[in-house]
């Protein structure tokens, strides 16, 4: 048990330390589990801790050319429906504050 402590620890620590926004969900039950320091600070006052399937998908989420996300076309929804693994994508939303990023 000691020993799976000390893992969890490490990645907690790993994606502390991460230089991009991380959040992890997992399936099922489709939830997020984990957002790190800088997820928080991208999406500002928006929940982080929320039902992936449901409040991620009502996000107003951009493609560069301004185009909107459709719901199953989203990074998050695409990895926890159909497993795959997305990097490098730019995604622009409306941040909980307002603001556009």
């Amino acid at each position: 048990m000691k020993q799976l402590e000390h893992q969890n620890a490490k990645l907690l620590e790993a994606l502390r330390l991460m230089p991009a926004g991380v959040i992890v969900a997992v399936k099922p039950p489709e939830k997020t589990t984990l957002a790190n320091e800088l997820a928080q600070k991208i999406l500002r006052s928006l929940p982080l801790s929320m039902d992936a399937l449901v409040d991620y998908a009502s996000l107003p989420m951009f493609r560069h050319d301004g185009r909107p996300y459709d719901k199953i076309g989203m990074s998050l929804m695409r990895s926890l429906l159909r497993g795959e693994a997305v990097s490098n994508e730019e995604i622009y939303l409306i941040l909980g504050d307002g603001s556009p990023e």
